[in-house]
């Protein structure tokens, strides 16, 4: 199982600590967190054996889970486009809950007890100044992520050649065309877009740049994706930039969202 565990630019763990699964895709609430909940299992298994998992290799999975997917949760709930396809009744709080559980775990056998390292938005107990500010961003993944404390949440998602789209398989995510099409979502109460989909307008998601007129679950449509081939972002860990020539479906663009705190307000 140690050997599964490795950093790199292939698929699982990327080295912005983004999790890739069927190509350089965003996976964070699918496969990565299944990677996540099977180590844990195997880690516990072994903890104190002569098949303990090498010092290095845990402190991969630490900071996945501490540098990757607890930027994900706010409120509890997991941002809608780090989930992956399996977008279903209720779950970014059922990811929400699994982290929580499995951080719960983490902590016990991880050397490094600081307070708010495996503190999770949403869940208590609440411990003064654990919340997260700034700009994280997952570069690898064309991903982006601006936190404001229990204030709020802003994440934006982009796509191109390289960085694949979210994908449609198993029934599941059929209407998700534009699903990283730059979209940005912002959250303060962490109920804006609870259980959503059903009511949402999929060619017109928050921020997207598209076609209005196209049928999102055309397979056709869905099979389309940004030609381009440039999709950056830069940040200093208090703020950030995500941009992306688009071109798609006919539609071209030049896209920027600037994700700045306004500390005075904060």
């Amino acid at each position: 199982m140690p050997r599964v565990i490795e950093v790199s630019f292939k698929e699982g763990i990327q080295p912005d600590y983004s999790f890739h699964q069927h190509g350089q895709m965003l996976q964070f609430g699918n496969y990565g967190m299944h990677l996540l909940n099977s180590i844990i299992f195997w880690m516990s298994v072994t903890a104190g054996t002569s098949y303990d998992f090498p010092e290095d290799k845990k402190q991969d999975i630490y900071r996945y889970a501490v540098d990757g997917l607890k930027w994900t949760i706010y409120k509890g709930a997991m941002d809608i486009t780090a989930v992956g396809r399996q977008i279903r009744n209720n779950y970014t709080l059922k990811r929400g809950i699994n982290l929580y559980s499995d951080f719960q775990l983490l902590k016990v056998s991880d050397p490094d007890k600081s307070p708010c390292r495996y503190w999770l938005d949403g869940f208590a107990p609440f411990y003064q100044g654990c919340n997260l500010y700034g700009n994280k961003s997952f570069w690898r993944s064309a991903y982006m992520i601006q936190r404001g404390g229990d204030r709020f949440m802003m994440s934006v998602k982009m796509e191109e050649t390289q960085v694949k789209k979210v994908e449609a398989i198993n029934g599941e995510n059929l209407k998700g065309t534009f699903l990283n099409d730059g979209v940005t979502l912002i959250q303060r109460t962490g109920r804006e877009y609870k259980n959503i989909e059903a009511l949402w307008n999929w060619d017109m998601l928050p921020g997207t740049i598209c076609d209005t007129t196209v049928d999102p679950i055309d397979k056709k449509n869905f099979n389309s994706f940004n030609r381009s081939e440039f999709v950056g972002m830069v940040s200093n860990g208090a703020d950030g930039i995500s941009t992306m020539i688009y071109n798609r479906l006919g539609v071209n663009a030049n896209k920027s969202v600037f994700l700045l705190i306004i500390y005075s307000l904060l």
